[in-house]
C-alpha cells in the first residue's frame, strides 16, 4: 500500500504531544542525546516528496519493538523515541539509525550521493539492519580499518628515522608510485594528493596495506640490494605458488600491446628510468628506497605479448609475500591510469 512521505512525516509528528515536544526541547525526557536531536530535526523538517511502501514502515516498527522488548525492557518509556527516530532516519532523512561515530560508519560522497558503509551491518530481512540505508562494509575495508588501529601502536619515530620520512605533528609522508601519501599519526588513515593536499584522496586497499606493511613490518635493517629478480622466483623463496604464467597479466598485456609510446610516457610519469631489453623497459621507484623493473614485449605473428616484472632481491625484507602482489596490482593500476591520461582521442 502506498504511503506518501509527507503523510508519514505528519504521523510521526502527531505521535508527539505538545507537552512532549516541550520536554524534548528542554531535554527533560528519557531520551538519548542522539535521538533527541533527530526528533527536534523531525519537528521542523521540510515535507519531502514521494511515496513509500507502508508495509515496510510497519515491518520496521515491529522489528524495533521486538528488539526493544528484549534489550530495553527496563525502560519502556524510552521505546517511543527510538522507534520514531529510526523510522524518520530510515524513510525520510535517509541516514543511519545509529550515530556514525559510535558504529564507526564510513561516509563517502560518490557521484554526488552520500554513501554509508557499516562494519556491523547484519544480514536478514527480520533485522532493523535490512531497512537501514547503510551498505555492508566490505571485508577489504574492514581489514584496512583494522590496520589503521594497528599502525598507531608502532613506534613512528623509528619509521621516520628508518626511511627518512618527512613528518609533522599530524602526519607522516611517503612517496609511493608517483603519488605523495600521508598517514595520520593519531588515527592511521592513509590518503594521497597531487597538489600538496589541497584535494585529498582516500587510499584504497592495495595502497594502504602496502604502506602499512612497509612501515610496520619491514625488517629492522632492510636495504635494497640493487639486484633484481623475476617475480616468478619469489614463489620459490617463499615456498608458495604464484599465478604468473596462468593469465595473471593477460588483461594488462592486451592494454600495453603495441602502445609503446603511451606505456613509456606512463612509466616516465612514475619517475621511471629507461632500460634495455624489451620493447618498453623501465626501472620505476615503488618507494624512493625500493625500485621495481617492468619489461614488456609486443606481440607478433609468432609470440603473444609478454610482461615481466622484476623486484629487488631483498623485497621480502620490506613486506610480506602477499603484500608484494598488492603493490604489483597498484603498479599496474597506476600505469593504466597514466596511459588513459595520454590517450589520443
Amino acid at each position: 500500500m502506498a504511503l506518501t512521505k509527507s503523510d508519514l512525516l505528519r504521523r510521526l509528528r502527531e505521535a508527539v504531544s505538545q507537552e512532549e515536544w516541550e520536554g524534548l526541547a528542554a531535554d527533560g525526557l528519557f531520551v538519548s542525546g542522539f535521538n533527541r536531536n533527530v526528533l527536534l530535526e523531525m519537528q521542523t523538517a521540510e515535507i519531502p516528496e514521494g511515496d513509500l511502501q507502508e508495509q515496510k514502515v510497519i515491518k520496521l516498527h515491529m522489528i524495533l519493538k521486538d528488539f526493544l522488548q528484549d534489550h530495553m525492557k527496563e525502560n519502556p518509556e524510552g521505546w517511543k523515541w527510538v522507534i520514531l527516530s529510526c523510522i524518520y532516519l530510515t524513510f525520510l532523512a535517509k541516514r543511519p539509525m545509529h550515530p556514525v561515530e559510535m558504529m564507526d560508519i564510513k561516509v563517502s560522497e560518490i557521484n554526488g550521493k552520500t554513501v554509508y558503509e557499516c562494519p556491523q551491518k547484519a544480514n536478514g530481512q527480520n533485522t532493523a539492519c535490512y531497512y537501514c540505508v547503510c551498505q555492508r562494509m566490505s571485508n577489504y575495508e574492514n581489514m584496512k580499518r583494522q590496520m589503521q588501529k594497528e599502525f598507531v601502536k608502532y613506534d613512528q619515530d623509528k619509521m621516520i628515522e628508518k626511511f627518512q620520512l618527512p613528518s609533522d605533528a599530524e602526519y607522516l609522508y611517503i612517496k609511493f608510485l608517483g603519488h605523495t601519501y600521508r598517514i595520520d599519526r593519531s588515527g592511521g588513515e592513509v590518503s594521497w594528493s597531487d597538489d600538496n593536499f589541497m584535494h585529498v584522496n582516500e587510499a584504497d586497499y592495495n595502497e594502504a596495506m602496502t604502506i602499512y606493511d612497509v612501515l610496520c613490518y619491514s625488517k629492522e635493517h632492510c636495504k635494497s640490494s640493487g639486484e633484481f629478480v623475476n617475480m616468478q622466483s619469489l614463489s620459490s623463496i617463499q615456498g608458495g605458488s604464484l599465478p604468473v604464467g596462468s593469465g595473471l597479466f593477460q588483461e594488462i598485456e592486451k592494454i600495453f600491446d603495441h602502445e609503446d609510446e603511451r606505456l613509456a610516457r606512463a612509466c616516465e610519469s612514475l619517475k621511471g628510468t629507461k632500460m634495455e631489453k624489451g620493447d618498453v623497459a623501465y626501472q620505476i621507484p615503488m618507494f624512493d628506497f625500493l625500485p621495481m623493473v617492468i619489461r614488456f614485449w609486443n606481440s607478433d605473428e609468432d609470440f603473444p605479448a609478454s610482461l615481466q616484472l622484476f623486484a629487488d632481491k631483498h623485497i621480502l625484507d620490506y613486506m610480506h609475500y602477499e603484500t608484494v602482489w598488492f603493490a604489483v596490482s597498484h603498479l599496474l593500476s597506476r600505469l593504466k591510469e597514466e596511459m588513459e591520461k595520454n590517450k589520443v582521442t
